[in-house]
């Protein structure tokens, strides 16, 4: 056993010594230590890195190639939210075009944020899938509804939530409902048409309900207006039917309806009376005002001879002459006057001419001036009238009608009582007033004072002779400092 071991080792040393010779250069040939036969290897690899004769790397003599020359594509073509691949598309919801085949649809469709809304045809909205007509506005119509009784304005859905006055233009500017976006905050007179069941003003209001009976939709609360005054802000109280001045500085709150109008422009042809024609234009263009809840300008036309292009004037047609709106012949005889007749018009029993009365209450210097360039039914030769000619429209006192009991004409005008022929007497008083019927004292039923050209020749031209005519007396009024009507005569 001994003999075996000792043999195992010689030859295990044996091929320690052989391997570590054949990585080992010889450096001295002459090396008595070699067994024999051992032949020096010479190296003639010159790659000075590897001292072996080796001239090429063992086994793979090039990197191996990736046979993958192309890099993998993205799979994902379908655009996800927040998805930030260059290379997708996003998705249009107008294309192909949902709205092109749509009943009641103009065939438009318009991109929204998350959808699309298709552009429906007047009198019908879009609710999502298709076009309805707009119902009447009811407290059970619904939203967009339409007021048929107030000039075919629409409203929309009341706000889900309360809002102060410096967001409600906003509110309205992005609201998107029935396939409209052209919503906006109502005036005062245009919330105000929502009213109903209470006959009485804004600021009396009625007794306070709960149930919606003030209002067209319904509503119990206050809605914001546009229309303001002064610092404050105007709601209305549908609760009460009442309108509120809500202070700038208290920042108030209040829910929303927003109104729109399916036409707020238009070309409409002028009203020229018979025998009139038009100065300058036939037609003009209108706009919706929602502060007046109105077309303007108006197509009435008006006697003018500054033509127009804005508005609606004109001129009559030779033989004609403009009177109240219309044409009338130059050779027609004028309406007889009374209380319900045009003017000019013409007291027959006299022969005098009568104007229309000032629209407005005048000095007496004014007054004058008025007359002076007064144009109506083509005359242009108007003057106040004297006390004598202004005594011819008293009727039914018989002391103050011309050539009665009272002295004062434009011979006589000394207001005094003295002498022997007083121009100024109790006769001028007039007659008993009668507060139900403040005009019967006058053939055109005026319940007011007219001045007169005549000076009270006693008061160094500061007076002027008046008719008050609620009581028919003939009277002397101040002319530096009062105010009267005033009608012309010629």
């Amino acid at each position: 056993m001994k003999k075996f071991f000792l043999i195992f080792a010689l030859c295990f040393l044996a091929l320690i010594v052989s391997c570590g010779g054949s990585k080992k250069k010889d450096k001295d040939q002459s090396d008595s230590g070699e067994p024999q036969g051992d032949t020096d290897v010479v190296d003639t690899d010159t790659d000075t890195a590897d001292p072996t004769g080796d001239t090429e790397p063992t086994g793979d003599t090039e990197p191996t190639d990736d046979a993958d020359s192309q890099p993998d594509e993205d799979a994902d073509t379908t655009p996800e939210q927040n998805d930030d691949d260059a290379d997708t598309t996003p998705v249009d919801p107008c294309d192909p075009n949902p709205c092109k085949n749509l009943a009641n649809s103009t065939g438009k469709c318009i991109e929204t944020e998350t959808s699309y809304i298709c552009v429906c045809q007047n009198d019908t909205a879009f609710n999502g899938t298709k076009c309805e007509a707009i119902p009447e506005c009811s407290s059970e119509s619904g939203t967009p509804c339409k007021d048929s009784s107030s000039s075919d304005i629409i409203w929309s859905a009341k706000s889900a939530e309360t809002l102060p006055h410096n967001e409600i233009d906003s509110y309205c500017g992005h609201l998107n409902e029935g396939g409209f976006t052209d919503w906006q905050v109502p005036s005062g007179l245009a919330l105000v048409s929502l009213l109903q069941n209470c006959d009485n003003s804004l600021s009396e209001g009625c007794e306070e309900r709960s149930d919606g009976k003030y209002s067209k939709l319904g509503d119990t609360e206050s809605l914001w207006t546009s229309t303001w005054q002064n610092t404050y802000y105007i709601s209305i109280d549908f609760s009460n039917a009442t309108g509120k001045l809500e202070s700038y500085s208290e920042d108030p709150s209040h829910n929303l309806r927003c109104v729109r109008k399916e036409k707020t422009a238009q070309n409409v042809p002028c009203l020229t009376p018979e025998n009139g024609l038009p100065n300058t234009v036939s037609s003009i263009s209108q706009k919706w005002d929602w502060e007046k809840m109105e077309w303007t300008p108006s197509t009435t036309s008006i006697f003018s001879n500054q033509g127009s292009s804005l508005e609606c004037h004109h001129t009559c047609k030779s033989g004609f002459v403009g009177v109240g709106g219309k044409c009338r012949a130059i050779d027609a005889t004028p309406t007889e006057c009374s209380a319900e007749s045009t003017t000019p018009c013409l007291d027959s029993s006299t022969k005098f001419i009568w104007s229309g009365k000032s629209s407005e209450m005048l000095l007496f210097k004014d007054a004058v001036e008025y007359c002076e360039n007064l144009e109506e039914g083509g005359f242009t030769d108007w003057s106040v009238p004297s006390i004598s000619e202004l005594r011819t429209l008293i009727k039914g006192c018989a002391a103050t009608e011309s050539l009665g009991e009272c002295n004062v004409s434009d011979i006589c005008t000394v207001n005094s009582t003295a002498g022997m022929f007083p121009c100024y007497s109790s006769a001028c008083e007039g007659c008993e007033y009668d507060e139900s019927d403040k005009g019967k004292y006058s053939k055109f039923g005026d319940d007011f004072s007219l001045w007169s050209s005549t000076v009270d020749a006693n008061s160094s031209s500061y007076n002027q002779w008046t008719v008050i005519f609620p009581t028919g007396e003939v009277y002397n009024a101040y002319s530096y400092d009062k105010s009267k009507y005033v009608r012309c005569v010629r």
